[in-house]
Formats: C-alpha cells, structure tokens, sequence
C-alpha cells in the first residue's frame, strides 16, 4: 500500500505564495515514480479554487482543512463539504485537534461533519488524539476509543475514511512520543476502527504531531504508521519533499 502524506496548511499562505509553492511541488510529484507516496494538499480555502486549476493535470489530490455540518444554509462563514466537492476536493479533515480546541467541536458535531462528508463522495481525514493532562494519566487509550466511537458511523470504511493519529501535546512541539508509543497507538486505531465500520479490513492510520524532515524517515517506517499529516513542514518545498521521499 502507498503511503499517503497530507500537508495541511492551515491559516497560511497568500494567494502568491500558495500558487508559487504548489507549482513547484506539481513540478516534482509529477515526476516522480509509481511507488512513490500519495500526496494532499489541504490549502486555507481562500486557496481551493486557484490551486484547484492547477492540480487538474497533477499527482497531487485537493483537501479542505474542514467543512460544515450542512450542504446549504444560513451558516455565515461556514464551508460545505459540497461546496468543496464542487471546487475539486477530494479529501478533507475533520476533528483537527485545533479546531476541538478553539471553536469547542463535540464527537457529534465532528460525526455529523464526516457523515455529510462521505454522503457526498469525498473522502474523510478523521483526527484524533490525546491531550498532555490526559496522557499523563495514562488515558490515551481510552480518549482515542471514545473519539473513534462517537465519530465513526455504518458509512466509514478503509477506502473513504483515514485516521490521523495526532497527539495534541506534540503538535508544534518539536516533541514526538516514542516509536513503541507511536506503533501501539496505531495498531489500537487499526483495530478499533475495523470493529466500529463496514467490514473488517483496516483503515489507513497517519500520524500527526510535529512531523519534519529529521524524523519522518523513522516515523514512516514504523509499524501501521500508514503515512503523515504535515502541518508547518508542509510549508515549504524542500522540507516538504524532504518528507515525501523519507
């Protein structure tokens, strides 16, 4: 199974800048062989519709970093998965950690978000993870179940739905768990997710959380690690590359 390296920009980039960097990067994935890792890019949605006329040719699928919980509406500021899938995505995330964290998102929120996702065809990017409070007193485990328990539906299975696995405390951090903590925590999620879906087979699991060019080589290769959901390393060419090819 290919890998599969998600770069999610977040609130950054200019219209000059996005353009410029996906430019280059089509450039370089477009080129690359068959074996090499699937790559999404997930721009600020300010973006979608500019850097969407340039991947129609590319390797390289689109993502929303989130969307709404309602196709239409009067929801002022509000994206809806549709109106993602009309711009060309493909993908997108939700239950991003930042997004539970800052704009206070429920399971059933983050459910109704990934239901309404998949019903339109795209493919969801389901995230989830532990805070530092909770790790510290050995909950991770149970966190992680209640998150994939409230979130994932009867509609989830291992071709529409990725877990990314990103532990909040790491994120822009610097810091990542241990490889024996990283592996143990996927291969729960593996086998959780494959319980609560359609059929057995198990989902893709990433992992998120301070992903760059010095670890991602070793984080790649770990055991269920399934590829990378890339925040500020995804900001530039080269140690976005860099990451690709690790």
């Amino acid at each position: 199974m290919k890998k599969l390296i998600v770069a999610n920009w977040k609130m950054n980039m200019t219209k000059a800048s996005g353009i410029s960097l996906v430019k280059s990067l089509s450039v370089k994935i477009n080129r690359s062989n068959s074996s090499s890792p699937k790559v999404v890019v997930c721009p600020p949605f300010t973006l979608i519709s500019e850097i969407s006329k340039i991947l129609k040719s590319s390797k390289i699928s689109l993502g929303g970093q989130d969307c709404s919980t309602d196709s239409f509406g009067a929801f002022t500021g509000d994206i809806s998965p549709l109106m993602l899938k009309d711009l060309g995505c493909k993908y997108v995330i939700v239950g991003h950690s930042e997004r539970r964290e800052h704009h206070n998102e429920s399971e059933k929120i983050i459910k109704n978000k990934l239901d309404l996702a998949l019903s339109l065809g795209l493919k969801v990017i389901l995230c989830v993870g532990e805070k530092m409070q909770e790790r510290k007193k050995g909950n991770t485990i149970r966190i992680i179940t209640r998150q994939l328990q409230l979130s994932i539906s009867k509609k989830c299975n291992n071709k529409n739905t990725i877990i990314a696995y990103e532990p909040v405390w790491s994120i822009g951090s610097g810091v990542t768990p241990k490889d024996s903590e990283i592996c143990d925590v996927h291969n729960f999620i593996k086998n959780k997710s494959s319980q609560l879906s359609i059929g057995d087979k198990p989902f893709m699991v990433l992992y998120g959380g301070s992903v760059n060019p010095g670890n991602s080589k070793n984080i790649l290769s770990l055991q269920n690690v399934d590829g990378a959901l890339v925040g500020g390393s995804s900001l530039k060419l080269k140690s976005f590359l860099d990451i690709i090819r690790s």
